[in-house]
């Protein structure tokens, strides 16, 4: 905006309020200026909004004109009366001033008197960056709350047409106040002086921006997402792209994190907030904040290379189900038995004792937890299984949280007769674990979408494990007596499972790989064996 044009404005502030002084500018956007004005007994902000009409087939004659330019300013005064609460800035007065009509058009200022927020939620979050977890999640619930009362009064959505940071006020209390009226949006005539889009391209929705759809409460749900974002790390996510190449980058490696110390709830309420597909996203503003007030585990880690778990759960007796408290990770018992190979050339029997078993691969989440990084390909959302994660670094993984349990217990890699055996489910006559119809129990090429998928969606076999065929493939520790490879001393390792890009026939449970430990691929994951010490 014009030097000319903000001297303009301030002229009409002037002239429409005489005993204020202009003593800055708080802001300045495509529907006018915001300046902080003083009289001698108080402060106070003014927004100054041109409002401009051609003259058309509507509006031929002047009283046309100025019946237009009169009801497009009492909508916005009507709009505020709607919406105004405890989370929308306080409106003192409205003025509308030099009212003109000429042979092509009308002009007039919307003047609007309010209560002097000097700072937003953009300027907080670059003066105390990084905001505690507790302080962001507290305003992302706050945020959550007041869209979703806003959204429900208003019963429009004009008003979240460009949210964004520096249009969220920050009152002395350090409370958030909606400050960008969205009632101006729905008025066609006001600031098409100063032009511009009606949404901001960096806090908007794919469809927006790649198919010009008009906004609305889902599209609205990305827009906090991001602005979550923002909140915990200070920057877009992908910032270094343009916005066309961000909206990619996140549809493909999903909002990367690099704090370690924010809440899993939060992590996973903006991952639900930014999925590209409309049906994936939380659908409401009510939705995001039932998701950011789910049970919280803190993370408190001082050191980068060991993590500190709260006392374990013990189990009294085999048959009970563990929870490791940490990660949250579901361990469920297998009995002991014998394994019997089936489709074997040769006679292959193996003695199995009982152990606990994890009934998901291991989630980004949990990795998160654990290891202070997320590899993965596909970061959709922490309930994903991890993936590119080789052998070794899975190693390290098992021997950090046995370290944590303090001796009591012991977490490791499961070598491939106890997965088989607990995949078996106490039945070796079925193709996969739990069954033989695969789109009932796991993420397949022929389901999977060319992605993997949240643990635990398909149905478990009889032990209570989720996603043993499909999905991610899993690596195993050793393998069974029968089988010539790995050798003893080999650096290769057994991987079973099948995954999301793999037929049906490579998710069987008669399919086996054998690859180098340190390899790494978007399609192998793991789980995660215990026993007690």
């Amino acid at each position: 905006m014009g030097a000319m044009l903000q001297d303009k404005f301030k002229k009409v502030v002037k002239q429409c309020l005489p005993t204020y002084k202009v003593v800055g500018t708080l802001g300045q956007g495509i529907h006018g200026s915001v300046f902080h004005v003083k009289d001698s007994l108080k402060e106070r902000a003014v927004k100054v909004v041109p409002i401009h009409v051609e003259r058309s087939t509507l509006f031929r004659e002047d009283a046309d004109l100025d019946s237009k330019v009169s009801r497009d300013f009492h909508a916005v005064c009507s709009y505020y009366e709607k919406i105004k609460g405890p989370d929308v800035v306080t409106i003192h007065d409205f003025h509308l001033v030099n009212k003109s009509i000429s042979s092509g058009y009308a002009e007039a200022y919307l003047v609007i008197l309010m209560a002097c927020c000097k700072g937003n939620l953009q300027d907080l979050v670059l003066a105390k960056h990084p905001i505690s977890p507790e302080e962001a999640l507290g305003f992302a619930s706050q945020l959550a709350q007041m869209m979703g009362r806003l959204s429900q009064v208003s019963g429009e959505t004009f008003l979240l047409t460009d949210f964004k940071p520096s249009n969220i006020l920050v009152d002395h209390a350090g409370s958030l106040l909606m400050g960008d009226l969205g009632g101006l949006k729905r008025v066609s005539s006001v600031s098409s002086v100063v032009g511009g889009a009606q949404f901001t391209p960096n806090w908007s929705a794919p469809e927006l921006i790649l198919k010009g759809a008009r906004p609305d409460i889902v599209s609205s749900v990305y827009s906090l997402g991001l602005v979550i974002y923002y909140l915990c790390e200070g920057r877009l996510p992908h910032e270094e792209a343009d916005f066309t190449d961000r909206i990619g980058l996140i549809k493909e490696k999903g909002p990367l994190f690099s704090r370690s110390d924010l809440p899993d709830v939060l992590v996973n309420t903006v991952s639900r907030c930014l999925r590209f597909d409309r049906e994936e996203r939380l659908s409401s503003f009510e939705a995001v904040a039932r998701s950011l007030s789910e049970p919280l585990e803190q993370n408190s880690t001082p050191e980068k290379t060991s993590v500190f778990f709260s006392s374990p759960q013990k189990c009294e007796t085999p048959s009970d189900a563990f929870v490791e408290p940490f990660t949250g990770m579901r361990f469920v018992w297998i009995p002991e038995g014998d394994l019997v190979l089936r489709g074997s050339e040769q006679s292959c029997r193996e003695h199995v004792p009982g152990f606990y078993l994890a009934a998901t691969p291991v989630t980004q989440s949990q990795w998160r937890k654990v290891m202070r990084t997320n590899p993965s390909h596909f970061p959709r959302s922490p309930e994903h299984p991890v993936e590119m994660v080789s052998w070794k670094e899975v190693a390290v993984f098992c021997r950090r949280m046995t370290e944590a349990s303090q001796g009591k217990f012991r977490f490791f890699i499961p070598d491939e007769a106890q997965w088989l055996y607990a995949a078996q489910g106490g039945c070796d006559d079925t193709s996969f674990s739990g069954g033989d119809d695969l789109d009932y129990l796991g993420w397949h090429l022929g389901n999977g979408s060319f992605s993997t998928h949240e643990v635990g969606e398909k149905s478990p076999n009889a032990y209570g494990l989720f996603d043993m065929c499909g999905n991610v493939q899993e690596w195993c520790d050793g393998c069974l007596s029968c089988y010539l490879t790995p050798k003893v001393g080999s650096q290769d390792r057994v991987v079973r499972g099948g995954s999301w890009n793999q037929s049906a026939k490579r998710c069987s449970l008669d399919s086996r790989r054998v690859i180098a430990g340190g390899l790494k691929y978007s399609n192998l994951g793991f789980r995660v064996a215990m026993l007690h010490l």
